[in-house]
């Protein structure tokens, strides 16, 4: 079975702007007799629009990094009772408060009190059920990369297993038991506190005596990436990446892991490869340049070339 994998980016900027905008434009026009067209023709709808995004594009972007954080943490599908708890007040109620203290500093800039204008009485509510309306499309948002992903995952452990010809289980311990777990059940080989840990896609947190180097070495490189010095990720927990600064990559998980995955700027190009691959059988796309990635067989299950 041939596997190609879909790359879900988390920047979306150009979602946040038109979200920004948008938002600007329902403010500025709202209670307003006019047509979009003639608000558009008119010198004093752009004056207005730049102070109204002066308010919407931080207040989107601090909403969009709240719903990234909590993804991480608390996502819909497994703790969907915290996280629409937690998404009301940091998403909702919290940003609210922001867009208040951000629409004072803008009148008291243009020597006005916002307590005498109409602004609580009649844009601010207008501008809580625009919060919400937002809040609601990052969820839509997750939920439909949630559904591809789900699907994307099943392709990925029915494809690969049986390609990992030598090292297809792996002994962990959990309290007094010593285990087999197989390793298509694997989302995560992580170190914590100098132990070494494997997160299932179930969520079981897991000890394994290997350290990160020695699992690097046999597990399959088409199949799992050393993030960093902390994180070996399974290609079915990784459904996309964000770019952060300085060139470096943070990485969307599902099973949301419970720190950011941050892939340095020196491997960005490695990474941006391996989730880009296909897997059919034992022979994976050699890229042009940069670091070459290969899988060989026989007892030594995989070969990589820096």
């Amino acid at each position: 079975m041939q596997l190609v994998t879909r790359v879900f980016k988390s920047d979306d900027f150009v979602f946040r702007v038109l979200c920004a905008v948008f938002g600007a434009h329902v403010m500025v026009v709202f209670g307003v007799e006019t047509t979009f067209f003639e608000a558009i023709l008119n010198p004093v709808y752009y004056k207005a629009m730049a102070g109204s995004l002066l308010i919407a594009f931080p207040v989107v972007e601090y909403t969009a990094f709240v719903s990234r954080r909590l993804d991480r943490k608390y996502d819909w599908v497994h703790k969907p009772l915290q996280r629409g708890l937690l998404q009301a007040l940091f998403g909702v109620v919290i940003t609210s408060v922001i867009t208040f203290l951000l629409a004072s500093l803008y009148f008291y800039a243009r020597g006005i009190n916002v307590f005498d204008t109409l602004y609580l009485r009649i844009d601010f509510p207008l501008v809580v059920c625009l919060l919400l309306v937002m809040n609601l499309l990052f969820v839509l948002q997750y939920l439909y990369r949630h559904i591809r992903h789900s699907a994307h995952r099943v392709d990925v452990n029915a494809g690969a297993r049986p390609e990992i010809k030598n090292f297809d289980s792996l002994i962990v311990r959990t309290g007094n038991h010593t285990l087999s777990l197989p390793l298509a059940e694997a989302a995560y080989f992580y170190l914590l506190d100098d132990n070494r840990y494997v997160q299932t896609f179930q969520g079981r947190k897991l000890m394994v005596a290997e350290n990160l180097e020695e699992l690097e070495a046999k597990l399959d490189n088409l199949l799992f990436f050393r993030a960093n010095r902390q994180v070996i990720i399974s290609r079915g927990a990784c459904t996309g990446y964000s770019t952060i600064e300085f060139g470096k990559l943070e990485l969307i998980c599902e099973p949301a892991f419970h720190t950011g995955i941050i892939v340095s700027q020196r491997k960005a190009r490695e990474f941006r490869q391996w989730l880009g691959a296909s897997y059919a059988g034992n022979t994976a796309p050699q890229p042009d340049g940069g670091h070459l990635v290969k899988t060989v067989q026989g007892p030594q299950q995989t070969a990589r070339q820096r």
